[in-house]
């Protein structure tokens, strides 16, 4: 009797722990190096991309839309969002590093009233890269823009799944979390959090393939739809109660 109560004791023990388990990140990282020293040997990558986005004129008071090509394409950016002054400073296929590096011409000399993030996708599948040097590099993004802009919301939307990088889809799930978890670290509450990655899943688990374009990395109208919905309400909950537009 007492080895059976010990089993059954053993067995409720693992069903009510299994969800804390199946969240821990299970990707394992192996190669060690500075994936942002490769990434900063062709820094002049995008110089003309980027002279062009600092002449761009941003609305007075707006929200600046940047970070990688998920942005920069969004062509459709103004029309889905009708009733933010939104602004898009996207660039080519970028990393945290490059855009730390870049935030004056994007971010910082159109004196925005609001910020959403996409970038970090990038990232994940450069050689060297790890989970630890991936969130260190959002840590100095943070640092910067807490430094310069202390007052506005951010919103740093999740890493996406995609066909072409399912290879990476536990290293995203992780890099995810721990970015998610800083975020809800922060104090001041400014920080939020969007997870695009959830809506973007098929119920089996893997990217769903209706949301893509031909590559099978960027998103076709659907897929921005999908984002559409999910940030235009993120925005929505925080942007009337910002310090910025009392």
């Amino acid at each position: 009797m007492v080895k059976i109560n010990l089993v059954f004791q053993l067995w409720i023990a693992l069903f009510l722990f299994a969800p804390s388990i199946k969240s821990q990140c299970l990707w394992t990282d192996s190669i060690s190096g500075s994936y942002v020293d490769s990434v900063h040997a062709v820094s002049s990558r995008f110089n003309q991309q980027i002279l062009a986005i600092k002449e761009q004129v941003c609305p007075t008071n707006s929200i600046v839309f940047t970070g990688s090509s998920s942005i920069r394409i969004w062509k459709t950016l103004a029309s889905d969002f009708p009733d933010f002054p939104v602004c898009n400073t996207g660039f080519g296929g970028s990393t945290l590093p490059e855009l730390i590096t870049y935030l004056p011409e994007l971010v910082y000399n159109h004196n925005p009233n609001g910020l959403v993030i996409y970038c970090g996708e990038n990232d994940i599948s450069l050689f060297y890269s790890t989970i630890d040097a991936i969130v260190h590099q959002f840590e100095r993004l943070a640092d910067s823009l807490n430094l310069h802009l202390p007052k506005i919301p951010i919103w740093f939307i999740s890493v996406k799944p995609s066909l072409l990088s399912r290879q990476y889809l536990e290293k995203q799930n992780c890099i995810n979390q721990r970015i998610k978890a800083r975020i809800d670290s922060f104090p001041d509450h400014r920080w939020h959090y969007i997870n695009i990655q959830t809506a973007m899943l098929s119920t089996d688990g893997e990217p769903n393939p209706t949301l893509f374009l031909n590559d099978g990395l960027h998103m076709n109208a659907q897929g921005y739809q999908i984002w559409r919905q999910i940030i235009y309400d993120e925005i929505g909950k925080s942007w009337k109660s910002s310090p910025m537009q009392k």
